[in-house]
């Protein structure tokens, strides 16, 4: 990320406790960009000089304070909702030591004392929120991801993963799904190999439990469908080198 911070709306950095240059460097530079950085737990508190929250402050932007009398870094929204809670099993200790934004701009989460266990302020150009908990539940993270100016693609809890062109679906439950499009265009069904919509910015589909479902969405959908099966076609062996790009990506995302 130092070298090739790409160029994205929301960059998560989930328990990066070390500070090193590298790290330090691509948060300096993300802090001149108009983006959402997202903090967890205790970012760059640990380094080769020590524990510190001054190394915290110099990572993330922010002030921070320990609460040694929070065990527990859940925290309770707004609307009364909790997220973030950390289950102990028997005999584990619990998540010590737990931080706090000290006079944040925005409190998004209380702790159990009040204090801002999740919080957000402008840093420089950028927005950047820090999670004293680890665990990111998915209303949060597309909560987030909107506040940023992400897409969502699909407000269930399901696996989704997407790019420019391509959706791949796993389905946490049987039942009929929502998917949202960034533009009216055409869908095809990959596997299927057969069209599922046309001039539409969303489209419904009825998911098995634990199926996987895989989509195509562009303007040349119905032509790339008409072409299917002939490999000699440019635009064909385009698509299928596509295709297996991205399964390679998610595999890689896998190992």
């Amino acid at each position: 990320v130092a070298d090739h911070p790409g160029d994205y709306k929301l960059y998560i950095f989930n328990g990066c406790t070390k500070l090193t240059p590298a790290l330090l460097k691509a948060a300096e530079t993300l802090r001149t960009r108009t983006c959402t950085i997202l903090w967890t737990y205790a970012p760059g508190y640990t380094s080769n000089d020590g524990n510190s929250l001054a190394n915290m402050k110099a990572l993330t932007g922010l002030d921070f304070q320990l609460c040694p009398d929070v065990t527990e870094p859940g925290v309770t929204l707004a609307d009364g909702s909790r997220t973030g809670a950390l289950a102990y099993p028997k005999g584990q200790p619990a998540l010590s030591p737990i931080f706090a934004v000290a006079n944040p701009q925005e409190v998004i989460g209380r702790y159990t004392n009040g204090a801002a266990g999740l919080a957000a302020a402008q840093t420089g150009q950028a927005r950047t929120v820090f999670s004293g908990s680890y665990f990111l539940e998915t209303p949060l993270m597309q909560r987030l991801a909107r506040e940023a100016g992400v897409h969502i693609f699909s407000e269930s809890r399901d696996v989704l993963e997407a790019n420019a062109n391509f959706i791949l679906f796993h389905a946490r439950n049987a039942d009929k799904k929502t998917i949202r499009l960034p533009k009216k265009t055409q869908v095809i069904d990959v596997f299927g190999r057969r069209l599922v919509a046309e001039c539409v910015d969303s489209f419904e589909f009825d998911a098995p439990l634990h199926g996987t479902c895989f989509f195509y969405f562009g303007d040349d959908a119905q032509e790339l469908l008409a072409r299917d099966g002939d490999l000699s076609d440019p635009a064909r062996r385009q698509l299928k080198a596509r295709i297996e790009e991205l399964f390679e990506i998610h595999a890689e995302g896998l190992n």
